[in-house]
């Protein structure tokens, strides 16, 4: 018995011929099924090892640690007697001021009440100088 396949390459196709009785074609399809299984188990598993050695991976996972850390001080400070303008400017920076948002929560009310305090000051001071700017034109 022949058994005859082609497959192409590029703008080349190619035959293969196989000879012999049915039992033996019937093994190497078996022995080729079972490669090509076996190679895509590994080819899924070495691409999980490549994402998992990524160093972007740890950069992502530290930033989604460093994410939900800021979302929950955030939550804590909000819970204080702290200045709305001031946690509406932490929300809009995001993660990025976890560190100055940690300090806050270590204050004393008595300290975050005068940081507050000052916080409005600079407000008003900036607000100010928009309004000298924007009537002076």
């Amino acid at each position: 018995m022949e058994y005859s396949r082609s497959r192409k390459f590029g703008v080349v196709e190619i035959y293969e011929t196989f000879e012999g009785d049915v039992n033996e074609i019937a093994e190497l399809n078996k022995s080729l099924a079972s490669h090509k299984a076996v190679t895509v188990k590994e080819n899924k598993k070495s691409l999980v090892d490549r994402i998992n050695e990524c160093p972007e991976t740890a950069t992502i996972q530290a930033s989604n640690i460093e994410f939900n850390q800021w979302k929950t001080e955030i939550a804590k400070l909000a819970k204080r007697n702290i200045d709305i303008g001031l946690l509406k400017e932490f929300s809009i920076i995001g993660p990025k001021c976890l560190n100055e948002i940690l300090v806050l929560n270590s204050l004393s009310d008595e300290d975050l009440d005068k940081y507050c305090e000052l916080y409005r000051e600079k407000e008003k001071l900036s607000l100010q100088q928009i309004y000298k700017m924007s009537s002076s034109h």
